[in-house]
């Protein structure tokens, strides 16, 4: 069954305000769960288009004429399969988006109420607009540095840079104060592209991206080698990928909140097919096999959903791939 789980808290309490989802407490799928509609994409912190909406259907009128009070509250958007479909896997419900609420308002047309939030990454204005400074000394870690700078910045929040190069070094001492995450999250991608170290694909090096993810903070780059990879069953696509250029692909799957950008995923053997209009004449053979990353080149995920919409397409992660060099 489509499972989802919706939590708004208040940014300063860290209470929470409301809650919608699929399940009881006990666990067990509800008939009558609210119906529940999003479009979300995910990039990279400070990239275009790294906002969401989320719509809820059949809201109390008191949910409607206090949506103003939802402005700027921090909300966690969670979807995937639970048990109850023979090919569902609970395994991979996850986080599709971490943000606050841009703007909540409701609205009410004949015997229909529902309740819309336009959806932004990050912790709200008050905590996305501190004073970012950032101290960098010739010669150290790059990811050091960052890890310092968000650490103060959000001292309640984990910041993991695991994921950043260690050949990032600059030859001189790097000094600069930014007031949003967002002109940070530039700064940090145009620097470490400016350096472009190695990777261990022979891709191309894209730069230092910032998202958050599982209540964190996660900074990453493509610089590291494939690990954690994670298998495209092929009972989990809906439709054929399609190469969209000669390195990159797109596939639809069924929703799934486990996939996270800098995530590596493997395609299905030999169920990968170009067709004329997926540029196959840049292609020495049909086949993809292998494993390719989501980040950098276009890369993107974009969760699409309608609880209650029958059709397959209604409840789909679509994910934009890059393919490293054979």
């Amino acid at each position: 069954m489509r499972y989802y789980l919706i939590i708004i808290t208040d940014p300063v309490t860290k209470k929470e305000v409301k809650r919608y989802s699929s399940l009881a407490p006990d666990g067990q799928f509800i008939p009558g769960a609210l119906q529940v509609e999003f479009d979300i994409p995910i990039v990279g912190y400070g990239n275009p288009g790294s906002g969401g909406y989320l719509r809820i259907w059949g809201v109390s009128l008191q949910d409607i004429s206090q949506a103003n009070n939802l402005n700027d509250k921090l909300i966690a958007v969670y979807a995937g399969m639970s048990n109850g479909l023979p090919l569902a896997n609970p395994n991979q419900q996850g986080p599709l988006m971490e943000g606050f609420i841009f703007q909540a308002y409701g609205n009410w047309v004949g015997t229909v109420q529902t309740l819309d939030f336009n959806v932004i990454p990050g912790q709200g204005p008050a905590a996305d607009t501190n004073n970012f400074t950032f101290n960098y000394k010739k010669g150290s870690p790059f990811a050091q540095a960052i890890q310092t700078t968000l650490q103060i910045a959000y001292p309640y929040l984990s910041v993991d840079v695991s994921g950043v190069s260690a050949d990032l070094v600059l030859a001189q001492d790097q000094q600069g104060q930014y007031t949003t995450l967002q002109s940070f999250a530039k700064y940090l991608k145009e620097v470490s592209k400016a350096i472009s170290p190695p990777t261990s694909t022979g891709l191309p090096y894209y730069g230092v991206e910032v998202f958050f993810k599982g209540g964190q903070i996660v900074v990453k780059d493509n610089s590291a080698p494939p690990s954690d990879i994670k298998d495209i069953s092929f009972k989990d696509l809906i439709g054929q990928p399609t190469w969209n250029s000669p390195v990159t692909f797109q596939f639809n799957a069924v929703l799934r909140g486990d996939l996270s950008v800098g995530d590596y995923i493997r395609m299905p053997i030999s169920q990968f097919t170009s067709v004329p209009q997926s540029l196959s004449r840049f292609r020495d053979n049909s086949g993809f096999q292998g494993v390719a990353q989501i980040i950098g080149e276009g890369s993107c995920i974009r969760h699409v959903g309608n609880s209650r919409q029958p059709d397959g397409m209604s409840w789909i992660t679509t994910v934009n791939c890059v393919v490293p060099p054979a």
